[in-house]
């Protein structure tokens, strides 16, 4: 079944929300205010459904096409918002802020609006990627069962892309029974590497280990 909804908001959580004809709020991924979208009906409750995008028929005017590669091409569920512009991001979470103390806290309160980062991208110190099939990388938007292999992350810093990227070189050291490979700096700038195995964590450590894997691919 197959429905146009034309989205008003967007959700805590990155869905975009608008309701269908029989009244019912549709949660719908990677929607943007003002776009009229076709959905598939994904899973139905009596109050609410959750849809995919089948087409988009108009697009909002906060709508852009995402920096990042995976973002499309892989359904990245790192991040929710790349489709919308960092204005249109900025109003989202705004209203999802509104919405929580409005709505939920029953608290009416003027909220400034948000001042927008110096840099949208390159900014996190830690990113924890997911081990399955033979692959590393982030899970598929709304398919915990799915990785897709991590290229290079644009919301990360420079060094922890870095830091992938031997850690990737070096991925036949990694333990056979690896389930999440966390790469993080301190504040100090030293680069930490924690492999968890289905047992739970198995070692953390920094340089000296890609002291020597470096040694080895000389």
């Amino acid at each position: 079944m197959s429905e146009a909804v034309r989205i008003e908001r967007i959700a805590a959580g990155g869905d975009g929300v608008g309701r269908l004809s029989d009244g019912r709020v549709a949660f719908v991924p990677r929607a943007a205010p003002g776009d009229l979208v076709t959905i598939s009906l994904v899973r139905e409750q009596a109050r609410f459904v959750r849809g995919a995008i089948e087409r988009i028929d108009e697009p909002g005017p906060g709508r852009v096409v995402p920096a990042c590669p995976h973002y499309e091409r892989d359904r990245c569920g790192g991040c929710q918002l790349q489709h919308l512009s960092a204005a249109a991001q900025g109003d989202a979470r705004r209203g999802i802020l509104i919405d929580a103390l409005e709505r939920i806290a029953k608290t009416k309160i003027p909220v400034p609006p948000v001042e927008p980062a110096a840099n949208p991208w390159g900014y996190r110190s830690k990113i924890s990627l997911a081990v399955a099939d033979g692959r590393i990388g982030f899970h598929q938007v709304g398919r915990p069962d799915r990785v897709f292999s991590l290229d290079r992350c644009l919301i990360a810093s420079p060094m922890v892309n870095e830091l992938w990227r031997r850690v990737s070189q070096a991925r036949g050291l990694l333990p056979r029974s690896t389930a999440r490979v966390i790469l993080r700096l301190d504040r100090a700038g030293g680069e930490h590497l924690i492999v968890e195995t289905n047992a739970g964590p198995l070692w953390t450590g920094g340089k000296a280990l890609w002291e020597t894997t470096r040694s080895d691919h000389h």
